[in-house]
């Protein structure tokens, strides 16, 4: 049988308990209690993988589209200072008051944003945006997954862009 790696989402024979293509642990769970568990279906279409990054607004993963069968990266509106996700749980606990609202108008312009920036996926160096939807309480971006660094690295290593 086959197994799909959470980490790297490349298939690999399930007698290993390790992927032989990035090392990923079959039962890996997710790093923060925050997160969604590796191997979660995100909106019945996108097995959610290992998480990629996270900041202050969110939290992106390498994903799954099982309809078509591609390499996706899935970001997640999680602003940390407006709601949190208690362990065990997908759906978000949304703090109270004007940090509510402000998590409402954050969902509302992310779901804006992504179609918006779908409508540039055939200019060259900008990410293909292929789903946005809410979810969990939440906003979620599918996009094209591109592997490499971040721009935070790049410019560390490089220090400039050329």
């Amino acid at each position: 049988m086959k197994r799909l790696c959470m980490g790297c989402m490349q298939e690999y024979d399930d007698r290993y308990d390790i992927c032989p293509h990035c090392g990923y642990p079959a039962d890996a769970k997710a790093s923060q209690a925050y997160y969604l568990s590796p191997g979660y279906i995100l909106n019945k279409r996108y097995i959610v993988g290992r998480v990629l990054g996270a900041g202050g607004f969110g939290v992106t993963y390498i994903g799954w589209d099982y309809l078509i069968k591609r390499r996706v990266a899935i970001k997640e509106y999680l602003p940390s200072d407006l709601a949190t996700r208690m362990p065990g749980q997908e759906a978000l606990t949304i703090y109270g008051g004007e940090q509510e609202t402000q998590f409402r108008d954050g969902v509302r312009k992310t779901i804006d944003e992504a179609r918006h920036l779908a409508q540039f996926s055939s200019v060259p160096g900008i990410v293909h945006v292929y789903d946005c939807f809410e979810c969990n309480r939440t906003a979620y971006i599918v996009m094209e997954y591109l592997d490499g660094i971040s721009l935070k690295t790049y410019l560390k290593e490089k220090g400039t862009i050329q």
